[in-house]
Protein backbone atom coordinates (compact mmCIF):
# COMPACT_ATOMS: atom_id res chain seq x y z
CA UNK A 1 0.00 0.00 0.00
CA UNK A 2 1.33 3.97 -1.06
CA UNK A 3 2.35 5.81 1.85
CA UNK A 4 0.17 9.09 1.65
CA UNK A 5 1.34 12.17 1.70
CA UNK A 6 1.57 14.70 5.05
CA UNK A 7 -1.08 16.31 3.51
CA UNK A 8 -3.32 13.54 2.15
CA UNK A 9 -2.78 12.10 5.84
CA UNK A 10 -3.97 15.48 7.24
CA UNK A 11 -6.88 15.86 4.83
CA UNK A 12 -7.93 12.23 4.37
CA UNK A 13 -7.40 10.80 7.61
CA UNK A 14 -7.40 13.42 10.21
CA UNK A 15 -10.07 15.18 8.39
CA UNK A 16 -8.63 18.61 8.12
CA UNK A 17 -9.99 21.10 5.74
CA UNK A 18 -9.28 24.49 7.08
CA UNK A 19 -5.24 24.67 5.88
CA UNK A 20 -4.80 28.35 4.67
CA UNK A 21 -3.35 28.49 1.29
CA UNK A 22 0.90 29.31 2.82
CA UNK A 23 -0.40 27.15 5.46
CA UNK A 24 -1.01 24.31 2.47
CA UNK A 25 2.39 25.53 0.72
CA UNK A 26 4.16 25.39 4.06
CA UNK A 27 2.80 21.23 4.36
CA UNK A 28 4.15 20.57 1.12
CA UNK A 29 7.32 21.98 0.54
CA UNK A 30 8.63 20.96 4.17
CA UNK A 31 6.75 17.56 4.67
CA UNK A 32 5.56 16.16 1.05
CA UNK A 33 9.45 17.12 -0.32
CA UNK A 34 7.90 19.71 -3.12
CA UNK A 35 10.85 21.93 -4.37
CA UNK A 36 9.51 25.17 -5.00
CA UNK A 37 10.02 24.96 -8.70
CA UNK A 38 7.85 22.74 -9.43
CA UNK A 39 4.81 24.97 -7.72
CA UNK A 40 3.09 27.40 -10.14
CA UNK A 41 0.94 30.93 -9.76
CA UNK A 42 0.08 32.05 -6.81
CA UNK A 43 1.66 29.05 -5.03
CA UNK A 44 5.10 29.76 -6.34
CA UNK A 45 4.74 33.15 -5.02
CA UNK A 46 4.01 32.01 -1.39
CA UNK A 47 6.99 29.78 -0.82
CA UNK A 48 9.04 32.76 -2.22
CA UNK A 49 7.51 35.08 0.79
CA UNK A 50 8.11 31.71 3.27
CA UNK A 51 11.79 30.25 2.00
CA UNK A 52 13.39 33.31 0.37
CA UNK A 53 14.00 32.66 -3.37
CA UNK A 54 14.70 28.84 -3.57
CA UNK A 55 13.93 26.57 -6.19
CA UNK A 56 15.14 23.18 -5.23
CA UNK A 57 15.87 22.18 -2.05
CA UNK A 58 18.90 19.66 -1.28
CA UNK A 59 18.40 16.49 -0.04
CA UNK A 60 20.79 16.83 2.83
CA UNK A 61 19.06 20.31 3.41
CA UNK A 62 15.76 18.53 4.48
CA UNK A 63 16.86 16.74 7.58
CA UNK A 64 16.58 19.82 9.73
CA UNK A 65 13.07 22.50 9.85
CA UNK A 66 13.93 26.18 11.19
CA UNK A 67 10.94 27.86 11.12
CA UNK A 68 10.84 31.49 13.30
CA UNK A 69 7.25 31.94 13.37
CA UNK A 70 4.82 34.21 14.03
CA UNK A 71 2.38 33.70 16.91
CA UNK A 72 -1.01 31.65 16.28
CA UNK A 73 0.30 30.51 12.58
CA UNK A 74 -0.39 27.02 13.58
CA UNK A 75 3.16 26.01 13.55
CA UNK A 76 3.14 23.60 16.21
CA UNK A 77 0.22 22.25 15.50
CA UNK A 78 1.41 21.75 12.09
CA UNK A 79 4.37 19.98 13.28
CA UNK A 80 3.05 18.23 17.04
CA UNK A 81 0.68 16.24 13.67
CA UNK A 82 4.02 15.44 11.74
CA UNK A 83 5.35 13.93 14.73
CA UNK A 84 1.72 11.36 14.80
CA UNK A 85 1.85 10.87 10.79
CA UNK A 86 5.72 9.72 11.25
CA UNK A 87 4.61 7.15 13.96
CA UNK A 88 1.93 5.62 11.46
CA UNK A 89 4.15 6.02 8.74
CA UNK A 90 7.79 5.60 9.25
CA UNK A 91 9.91 3.08 7.89
CA UNK A 92 11.09 1.15 11.02
CA UNK A 93 12.70 -1.79 9.55
CA UNK A 94 15.92 -0.61 11.13
CA UNK A 95 14.97 -0.59 14.26
CA UNK A 96 16.13 -4.20 16.28
CA UNK A 97 13.70 -6.62 16.86
CA UNK A 98 11.56 -5.04 19.68
CA UNK A 99 13.05 -1.48 19.74
CA UNK A 100 10.55 0.76 20.28
CA UNK A 101 10.62 4.27 18.14
CA UNK A 102 10.25 7.83 19.10
CA UNK A 103 8.70 10.53 18.14
CA UNK A 104 9.48 13.35 20.47
CA UNK A 105 8.49 17.05 21.47
CA UNK A 106 10.91 19.26 23.84
CA UNK A 107 10.05 22.37 25.08
CA UNK A 108 11.52 24.77 27.99
CA UNK A 109 9.07 23.28 29.75
CA UNK A 110 7.17 20.26 30.36
CA UNK A 111 3.92 22.41 29.94
CA UNK A 112 4.53 23.70 26.49
CA UNK A 113 5.71 20.14 25.18
CA UNK A 114 2.47 18.62 26.53
CA UNK A 115 0.64 20.64 24.21
CA UNK A 116 2.21 19.33 21.42
CA UNK A 117 1.44 15.68 23.00
CA UNK A 118 -2.23 16.81 22.99
CA UNK A 119 -2.27 18.01 19.87
CA UNK A 120 -1.21 14.69 18.22
CA UNK A 121 -3.26 12.45 21.32
CA UNK A 122 -6.12 14.55 19.91
CA UNK A 123 -6.06 13.83 16.84
CA UNK A 124 -5.20 10.19 16.91
CA UNK A 125 -8.22 9.85 19.25
CA UNK A 126 -10.59 11.38 16.54
CA UNK A 127 -9.80 8.63 13.93
CA UNK A 128 -11.48 5.28 14.98
CA UNK A 129 -8.37 3.60 13.04
CA UNK A 130 -5.94 5.41 14.60
CA UNK A 131 -7.81 5.30 18.51
CA UNK A 132 -7.80 1.60 18.13
CA UNK A 133 -3.66 1.51 17.76
CA UNK A 134 -2.81 3.53 21.00
CA UNK A 135 -1.71 1.00 23.73
CA UNK A 136 -0.58 3.08 27.00
CA UNK A 137 -1.14 6.71 27.70
CA UNK A 138 0.59 8.82 30.60
CA UNK A 139 0.30 12.85 30.97
CA UNK A 140 3.63 13.32 29.26
CA UNK A 141 3.01 10.90 26.09
CA UNK A 142 1.21 7.87 24.43
CA UNK A 143 2.62 4.50 22.61
CA UNK A 144 1.13 3.45 19.35
CA UNK A 145 1.37 -0.37 18.20
CA UNK A 146 0.96 -0.30 14.68
CA UNK A 147 -0.42 -2.89 12.23
CA UNK A 148 3.61 -3.90 11.60
CA UNK A 149 3.67 -4.85 14.86
CA UNK A 150 6.29 -1.79 15.78
CA UNK A 151 5.25 0.10 18.74
CA UNK A 152 6.11 3.75 18.39
CA UNK A 153 6.19 6.63 21.82
CA UNK A 154 4.95 10.04 21.07
CA UNK A 155 6.90 11.54 24.12
CA UNK A 156 6.65 15.38 25.69
CA UNK A 157 10.30 16.15 27.18
CA UNK A 158 11.71 19.15 28.94
CA UNK A 159 14.92 21.06 27.63
CA UNK A 160 17.27 19.06 30.04
CA UNK A 161 20.65 20.39 29.99
CA UNK A 162 23.00 18.27 27.57
CA UNK A 163 20.08 16.60 26.72
CA UNK A 164 20.18 13.54 29.18
CA UNK A 165 16.32 13.39 28.73
CA UNK A 166 17.22 12.00 24.83
CA UNK A 167 19.67 9.49 25.60
CA UNK A 168 19.04 5.94 24.52
CA UNK A 169 15.95 7.12 22.15
CA UNK A 170 16.43 5.97 18.46
CA UNK A 171 14.23 8.80 16.87
CA UNK A 172 11.23 9.07 13.81
CA UNK A 173 10.82 12.72 14.60
CA UNK A 174 11.70 15.40 16.60
CA UNK A 175 10.67 18.87 17.48
CA UNK A 176 12.25 21.64 19.32
CA UNK A 177 8.87 23.65 20.18
CA UNK A 178 10.06 27.38 21.63
CA UNK A 179 13.66 27.00 21.11
CA UNK A 180 14.39 30.24 21.19
CA UNK A 181 13.84 29.77 25.40
CA UNK A 182 16.10 26.90 26.54
CA UNK A 183 16.90 27.10 29.13
CA UNK A 184 17.93 24.28 31.88
CA UNK A 185 15.56 24.58 34.70
CA UNK A 186 18.11 23.68 37.63
CA UNK A 187 21.20 25.91 35.93
CA UNK A 188 19.46 28.86 33.90
CA UNK A 189 22.02 27.57 31.30
CA UNK A 190 21.13 28.28 27.74
CA UNK A 191 21.16 24.81 26.00
CA UNK A 192 19.56 25.08 22.48
CA UNK A 193 22.78 24.25 20.57
CA UNK A 194 23.72 21.11 22.89
CA UNK A 195 19.63 19.87 22.49
CA UNK A 196 19.69 20.16 18.97
CA UNK A 197 23.07 18.25 18.93
CA UNK A 198 21.75 15.47 20.90
CA UNK A 199 18.90 15.51 18.73
CA UNK A 200 20.64 15.41 15.38
CA UNK A 201 22.41 12.52 15.75
CA UNK A 202 19.37 10.41 17.51
CA UNK A 203 16.97 11.24 14.06
CA UNK A 204 18.57 8.71 12.55
CA UNK A 205 15.71 6.57 10.67
CA UNK A 206 14.95 6.87 7.13
CA UNK A 207 13.08 10.09 6.41
CA UNK A 208 13.40 11.30 9.89
CA UNK A 209 13.40 14.95 10.64
CA UNK A 210 14.33 17.81 13.49
CA UNK A 211 11.81 20.41 13.67
CA UNK A 212 13.48 23.73 14.99
CA UNK A 213 10.59 26.18 15.38
CA UNK A 214 9.82 29.18 17.71
CA UNK A 215 8.63 32.42 17.44
CA UNK A 216 11.38 35.31 17.70
CA UNK A 217 13.20 36.94 20.39
CA UNK A 218 16.62 37.45 20.55
CA UNK A 219 19.59 37.54 17.48
CA UNK A 220 21.09 34.16 19.25
CA UNK A 221 21.00 30.86 19.42
CA UNK A 222 20.63 27.77 16.87
CA UNK A 223 17.74 29.06 14.81
CA UNK A 224 19.08 32.57 14.67
CA UNK A 225 21.89 30.89 12.91
CA UNK A 226 20.08 28.11 10.96
CA UNK A 227 17.73 31.27 9.85
CA UNK A 228 20.69 33.71 8.91
CA UNK A 229 22.65 30.74 7.55
CA UNK A 230 20.04 29.40 5.32
CA UNK A 231 17.12 31.68 4.62
CA UNK A 232 16.95 31.87 0.60
CA UNK A 233 20.12 29.28 0.00
CA UNK A 234 19.12 25.95 1.89
CA UNK A 235 22.37 23.61 2.56
CA UNK A 236 22.25 22.93 6.33
CA UNK A 237 18.42 23.31 6.98
CA UNK A 238 15.26 24.54 5.41
CA UNK A 239 14.48 27.63 7.10
CA UNK A 240 11.13 29.48 6.52
CA UNK A 241 9.73 32.69 8.15
CA UNK A 242 6.21 32.75 8.93
CA UNK A 243 4.80 36.24 9.55
CA UNK A 244 1.17 35.79 11.26
CA UNK A 245 -0.50 37.81 9.00
CA UNK A 246 0.55 35.91 6.17
CA UNK A 247 -0.24 32.04 7.30
CA UNK A 248 -3.46 33.30 8.59
CA UNK A 249 -4.62 35.58 5.97
CA UNK A 250 -8.16 35.99 5.59
CA UNK A 251 -8.97 35.46 9.23
CA UNK A 252 -10.89 38.07 10.82
CA UNK A 253 -10.19 37.32 14.19
CA UNK A 254 -6.91 36.80 13.94
CA UNK A 255 -6.47 40.09 12.24
CA UNK A 256 -8.14 42.21 15.06
CA UNK A 257 -5.50 40.50 17.32
CA UNK A 258 -2.80 41.84 15.59
CA UNK A 259 -3.83 44.95 15.10
CA UNK A 260 -5.00 45.79 18.80
CA UNK A 261 -1.30 44.76 19.78
CA UNK A 262 0.22 47.09 16.95
CA UNK A 263 -1.49 49.79 18.79
CA UNK A 264 -0.77 49.16 22.31
CA UNK A 265 2.72 47.89 21.65
CA UNK A 266 4.34 48.18 18.53
CA UNK A 267 7.50 46.53 19.38
CA UNK A 268 6.31 43.15 20.70
CA UNK A 269 3.78 43.19 17.73
CA UNK A 270 6.64 43.02 15.39
CA UNK A 271 8.32 40.24 17.46
CA UNK A 272 5.15 38.57 17.97
CA UNK A 273 3.88 38.48 15.09
CA UNK A 274 6.04 39.96 12.56
CA UNK A 275 8.99 37.54 13.33
CA UNK A 276 11.44 40.39 13.89
CA UNK A 277 13.92 39.69 16.36
CA UNK A 278 15.35 41.82 19.27
CA UNK A 279 18.88 42.98 18.17
CA UNK A 280 20.98 46.61 18.52
CA UNK A 281 22.36 45.18 21.99
CA UNK A 282 19.68 43.52 23.64
CA UNK A 283 21.27 41.46 26.29
CA UNK A 284 20.06 39.37 29.73
CA UNK A 285 18.78 41.88 32.11
CA UNK A 286 19.03 39.90 35.32
CA UNK A 287 22.21 37.92 35.36
CA UNK A 288 21.60 34.13 35.70
CA UNK A 289 24.16 33.57 38.86
CA UNK A 290 22.25 36.16 40.78
CA UNK A 291 18.64 34.18 40.34
CA UNK A 292 20.39 30.93 40.65
CA UNK A 293 21.68 32.35 44.01
CA UNK A 294 18.33 33.16 44.90
CA UNK A 295 16.65 30.16 44.56
CA UNK A 296 16.16 28.43 48.23
CA UNK A 297 15.31 24.74 47.95
CA UNK A 298 14.79 25.34 51.26
CA UNK A 299 11.78 27.84 51.64
CA UNK A 300 8.37 26.29 51.01
CA UNK A 301 6.12 27.58 48.58
CA UNK A 302 4.13 29.33 49.02
CA UNK A 303 5.32 31.01 53.12
CA UNK A 304 3.25 31.08 55.16
CA UNK A 305 2.24 34.83 56.47
CA UNK A 306 4.04 36.52 59.22
CA UNK A 307 1.83 38.61 61.84
CA UNK A 308 3.47 42.60 61.41
CA UNK A 309 5.09 41.90 58.32
CA UNK A 310 6.37 44.68 55.53
CA UNK A 311 5.36 43.48 52.50
CA UNK A 312 4.89 44.87 49.28
CA UNK A 313 1.93 43.66 47.22
CA UNK A 314 2.44 44.22 43.19
CA UNK A 315 -0.70 43.22 40.81
CA UNK A 316 -0.22 43.39 37.17
CA UNK A 317 -3.32 43.07 35.98
CA UNK A 318 -4.67 41.39 32.53
CA UNK A 319 -8.11 40.18 31.88
CA UNK A 320 -8.49 39.22 28.14
CA UNK A 321 -5.17 37.63 26.37
CA UNK A 322 -2.31 37.91 29.20
CA UNK A 323 -2.41 36.57 32.39
CA UNK A 324 -3.95 38.44 35.98
CA UNK A 325 -0.86 38.26 38.44
CA UNK A 326 -0.25 39.33 41.84
CA UNK A 327 3.40 38.61 44.08
CA UNK A 328 3.73 39.51 47.52
CA UNK A 329 7.11 40.46 48.90
CA UNK A 330 7.86 40.91 52.36
CA UNK A 331 11.16 42.40 54.24
CA UNK A 332 13.00 40.34 56.47
CA UNK A 333 15.92 40.52 57.97
CA UNK A 334 18.64 40.00 55.86
CA UNK A 335 16.75 41.67 52.43
CA UNK A 336 13.60 40.33 50.91
CA UNK A 337 11.78 37.34 50.56
CA UNK A 338 8.97 36.07 47.83
CA UNK A 339 6.25 35.05 49.93
CA UNK A 340 3.60 34.21 47.12
CA UNK A 341 2.55 34.30 43.86
CA UNK A 342 -1.00 34.61 42.60
CA UNK A 343 -1.42 33.95 38.84
CA UNK A 344 -5.14 33.37 36.79
CA UNK A 345 -5.05 32.99 33.22
CA UNK A 346 -7.88 33.81 30.50
CA UNK A 347 -8.98 30.88 28.59
CA UNK A 348 -9.84 30.83 24.98
CA UNK A 349 -13.01 32.60 24.41
CA UNK A 350 -13.73 33.60 28.24
CA UNK A 351 -11.90 36.49 29.45
CA UNK A 352 -10.88 36.69 33.38
CA UNK A 353 -14.20 38.43 35.07
CA UNK A 354 -12.60 42.14 36.71
CA UNK A 355 -14.84 42.07 39.76
CA UNK A 356 -13.97 38.75 40.39
CA UNK A 357 -10.20 38.19 39.68
CA UNK A 358 -9.39 41.52 41.83
CA UNK A 359 -11.39 40.15 44.69
CA UNK A 360 -9.45 37.19 44.74
CA UNK A 361 -6.29 39.23 44.30
CA UNK A 362 -7.15 41.35 47.19
CA UNK A 363 -8.10 38.39 49.63
CA UNK A 364 -5.03 37.14 48.19
CA UNK A 365 -2.75 40.05 49.52
CA UNK A 366 -4.73 40.98 52.62
CA UNK A 367 -3.47 37.42 54.31
CA UNK A 368 0.05 38.26 54.04
CA UNK A 369 -0.59 41.62 55.41
CA UNK A 370 -1.03 43.68 52.65
CA UNK A 371 -3.05 46.82 53.41
CA UNK A 372 -2.41 48.21 49.46
CA UNK A 373 -1.61 47.11 45.90
CA UNK A 374 1.38 48.51 43.71
CA UNK A 375 0.42 48.35 40.07
CA UNK A 376 1.48 50.39 36.73
CA UNK A 377 -0.95 52.32 35.14
CA UNK A 378 -1.76 50.52 32.45
CA UNK A 379 -5.22 49.36 33.71
CA UNK A 380 -5.36 52.29 36.66
CA UNK A 381 -9.04 52.31 35.48
CA UNK A 382 -10.94 48.93 36.29
CA UNK A 383 -7.87 48.31 39.11
CA UNK A 384 -9.50 51.52 41.06
CA UNK A 385 -13.14 50.82 40.33
CA UNK A 386 -12.91 46.77 41.36
CA UNK A 387 -10.79 47.81 44.38
CA UNK A 388 -13.42 50.42 45.67
CA UNK A 389 -14.49 49.54 49.22
CA UNK A 390 -12.23 47.21 49.84
CA UNK A 391 -10.19 49.16 51.91
CA UNK A 392 -7.31 48.77 50.04
CA UNK A 393 -5.13 51.55 48.87
CA UNK A 394 -3.84 51.35 45.24
CA UNK A 395 -0.33 52.85 44.77
CA UNK A 396 1.36 53.66 40.56
CA UNK A 397 4.88 52.87 40.41
CA UNK A 398 6.77 55.25 38.43
CA UNK A 399 5.27 55.60 34.92
CA UNK A 400 6.12 55.16 31.18
CA UNK A 401 9.30 53.51 29.60
CA UNK A 402 11.98 55.53 32.43
CA UNK A 403 9.51 54.50 35.23
CA UNK A 404 9.57 50.88 33.90
CA UNK A 405 12.75 51.17 34.20
CA UNK A 406 13.94 52.37 37.55
CA UNK A 407 11.41 49.82 38.79
CA UNK A 408 13.42 46.65 37.23
CA UNK A 409 17.05 48.60 37.65
CA UNK A 410 15.70 48.68 41.84
CA UNK A 411 15.00 45.02 41.29
CA UNK A 412 18.30 44.02 39.69
CA UNK A 413 20.33 46.18 42.03
CA UNK A 414 18.55 43.64 44.93
CA UNK A 415 18.94 40.37 42.97
CA UNK A 416 22.41 41.26 42.25
CA UNK A 417 23.03 42.29 45.94
CA UNK A 418 22.37 38.67 46.95
CA UNK A 419 19.25 41.01 49.10
CA UNK A 420 16.31 38.05 47.59
CA UNK A 421 15.26 34.77 48.39
CA UNK A 422 13.18 33.12 45.90
CA UNK A 423 10.97 29.78 47.06
CA UNK A 424 13.10 26.88 44.70
CA UNK A 425 9.49 25.96 43.52
CA UNK A 426 8.88 29.16 41.76
CA UNK A 427 10.14 27.72 38.42
CA UNK A 428 7.83 29.77 36.85
CA UNK A 429 9.19 33.53 38.05
CA UNK A 430 13.12 32.16 37.95
CA UNK A 431 12.11 31.05 34.15
CA UNK A 432 10.82 34.65 33.51
CA UNK A 433 13.19 36.19 34.93
CA UNK A 434 16.20 34.75 33.20
CA UNK A 435 14.11 35.74 29.63
CA UNK A 436 13.76 39.72 30.42
CA UNK A 437 16.23 41.76 28.35
CA UNK A 438 16.85 45.46 27.85
CA UNK A 439 18.05 47.05 25.05
CA UNK A 440 19.24 50.78 25.09
CA UNK A 441 17.14 53.31 23.78
CA UNK A 442 18.42 57.17 22.49
CA UNK A 443 19.43 59.56 25.15
CA UNK A 444 20.97 56.92 26.94
CA UNK A 445 17.50 55.04 28.50
CA UNK A 446 16.75 51.30 28.32
CA UNK A 447 13.56 49.52 27.06
CA UNK A 448 12.52 46.31 28.86
CA UNK A 449 10.60 43.31 27.43
CA UNK A 450 10.11 40.16 28.12
CA UNK A 451 8.71 37.12 25.38
CA UNK A 452 4.84 36.07 25.11
CA UNK A 453 3.99 32.57 25.20
CA UNK A 454 1.05 31.18 25.86
CA UNK A 455 -0.78 33.94 27.35
CA UNK A 456 1.96 34.95 29.42
CA UNK A 457 4.43 38.13 28.60
CA UNK A 458 6.50 38.23 31.96
CA UNK A 459 3.33 38.39 34.51
CA UNK A 460 4.79 37.37 37.59
CA UNK A 461 8.37 39.05 36.71
CA UNK A 462 5.74 42.29 36.69
CA UNK A 463 3.95 41.80 39.33
CA UNK A 464 7.11 40.65 41.73
CA UNK A 465 9.08 43.82 40.46
CA UNK A 466 6.86 45.81 41.27
CA UNK A 467 6.33 43.98 44.84
CA UNK A 468 10.15 44.37 45.39
CA UNK A 469 9.49 48.18 44.55
CA UNK A 470 6.88 48.79 47.32
CA UNK A 471 8.41 46.48 50.20
CA UNK A 472 11.85 48.41 50.03
CA UNK A 473 9.99 51.78 49.57
CA UNK A 474 8.38 50.65 52.68
CA UNK A 475 10.64 49.26 54.83
CA UNK A 476 12.61 52.32 54.75
CA UNK A 477 9.73 54.61 55.15
CA UNK A 478 10.17 56.70 52.01
CA UNK A 479 9.06 56.87 48.27
CA UNK A 480 5.28 58.14 48.54
CA UNK A 481 6.50 61.52 46.75
CA UNK A 482 7.35 59.07 43.82
CA UNK A 483 3.89 57.01 43.97
CA UNK A 484 0.51 58.40 42.88
CA UNK A 485 -2.22 56.71 45.61
CA UNK A 486 -5.43 56.17 45.49
CA UNK A 487 -8.25 55.15 48.19
CA UNK A 488 -11.85 54.41 48.24
CA UNK A 489 -13.61 57.68 46.48
CA UNK A 490 -10.38 59.43 46.05
CA UNK A 491 -9.58 61.10 42.77
CA UNK A 492 -6.47 61.19 40.81
CA UNK A 493 -4.94 64.10 42.13
CA UNK A 494 -1.54 62.82 43.10
CA UNK A 495 -1.72 64.07 46.29
CA UNK A 496 -0.17 61.63 49.11
CA UNK A 497 -3.23 62.22 51.83
CA UNK A 498 -4.52 59.78 54.28
CA UNK A 499 -1.45 58.65 54.82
Amino acid sequence: MTTPTFLQFLRGVLGVTSLTEPQRVFVRVVFDGIDPARLTGRDRDLARQLFGDVETIPPEARAVLAMLKGARVGGTWLCSLWLLYRAVTADCSGLAAGELGFCVAVAPDLRLARQCVRYALGAAQSVPSLAALIRAETSDGFVLQRPDGRSVSIEALPATRGGSALRGRTLLAALMDESSFFRDRESGVVNDSELYRALGIRCTVLGAKLLVISTAWLEAGVLHELIKTNHGKPTTALACIAPTELMREGDARIAQVVSDERSRDPENAAREFDCQTLGGGCGIFFDHSAIATALAPGLPNPLPPIAGARVGFGVDPAFRSDSFAACVVRKVQDGFEVAELFERSPKKGQPLVPSVVMAEAIAFGKRHGARELCTDGHYIESVREHARGSGFGINVCPEGQKGKALVYMKARDLLHGGSIAIPGGMTALARQLREVVSKPTPGGGISISSPRRGGMHGDLVSAFVLALWRSEQVSRGGGRRLIKVYRNGWTDDGGVGGW
